[in-house]
């Protein structure tokens, strides 16, 4: 949920702005839907400051990350191993001692999804990943090889009306 860096967008970012409707305000309106979803579910919402992959830049190139849809999917961003530290400092400083960590199981290799999955694995606490979502419906056969062998799964069922909620 962090602002895009002070740098002309590229040619990638300003296509999926023109697809979302959103413009310059993609972030700005990303942050308004995970507040109204969060005052749903009764959670609350902490915004970070590192930017989605579309607007981030390699550290060492200056290209950005992901400049296609293909590049959204890749399975690693060698250069972004100081953002996973920089990410894992900042969720230990704001997740409680008694906290529950949820991640995603990284199904579809979103680079994001990667991202978040690394920082929260080097906090040394019991972790629930869930299936990521659309990647699940596309990406279950490969579920079996993202988990570890002494992993248990649990299933919760969603009612009509959460799936009502999660639709809004």
């Amino acid at each position: 949920a962090g602002d895009p860096p002070d740098v002309p967008l590229s040619t990638f970012a300003k296509s999926l702005h023109d697809r979302w409707q959103t413009g310059v305000e993609a972030i700005v309106e990303r942050r308004r839907e995970d507040l109204v979803s969060c005052q749903e579910m009764r959670a609350t919402a902490i915004h970070l400051s590192i930017p989605d992959c579309i607007y981030r830049r390699s550290e060492y190139e200056g290209k950005p990350i992901c400049d296609s849809e293909e590049s959204l999917i890749e399975s690693s961003h060698h250069d972004e191993g100081d953002l996973i530290r920089r990410l894992g400092k900042e969720l230990r400083q704001l997740i409680p001692p008694n906290g529950e960590v949820v991640c995603p199981l990284t199904l579809g290799g979103h680079v994001d999804h990667v991202l978040t999955r690394r920082a929260v694995e080097g906090l040394d606490r019991d972790l629930w990943f869930y299936a990521d979502y659309p990647y699940v419906g596309k990406e279950s056969s490969s579920i079996q090889r993202l988990i570890g062998e002494d992993w248990t799964s649990k299933v919760f069922p969603v009612s009509s009306m959460g799936l009502d909620a999660w639709g809004r």
